[in-house]
């Protein structure tokens, strides 16, 4: 990736997210995520999703940051999506949700152009 800052900062602000989720979770602080939903339960994804979190930010210079920014990005979603709209819970939790969009449309947006200029070819010297 070209610069790493702005991967960093989106990351930064997801895992923190994720982290405060985790924490309201364990100690049953509303608004909490549920302990469960129909795939899997909510702890050990929340843990996974930081895990991976902080692997891409310390991978962020080298080309495995690519994918794995956009790995971040999707996970990210399954927690911060569109859905929230409707979740029973989004008047708690829209600051969060919100915040967390912007930072998953960074991530992407940055992998995208990490993608673009991998593709880009160099100009040969005259």
């Amino acid at each position: 990736m070209n610069d790493p800052l702005p991967t960093r900062a989106s990351l930064a602000v997801l895992m923190v997210i994720h982290l405060l989720m985790l924490f309201a979770l364990y100690t049953l602080t509303a608004p909490h995520p549920p302990v469960a939903i129909p795939l899997f339960a909510l702890a050990p994804f929340l843990s996974a999703f930081t895990a991976i979190a902080a692997a891409t930010w310390i991978m962020a210079e080298r080309p495995i940051a690519v994918p794995l920014s956009i790995l971040t990005a999707l996970l990210a979603a399954v927690s911060l999506g569109p859905h929230k709209y409707f979740d029973p819970a989004f008047s708690g939790i829209w600051p969060a949700v919100l915040t967390g969009q912007v930072a998953i449309v960074a991530l992407m947006t940055q992998a995208v152009r990490a993608l673009s200029a991998r593709r880009t070819p160099k100009a040969l010297p005259a």
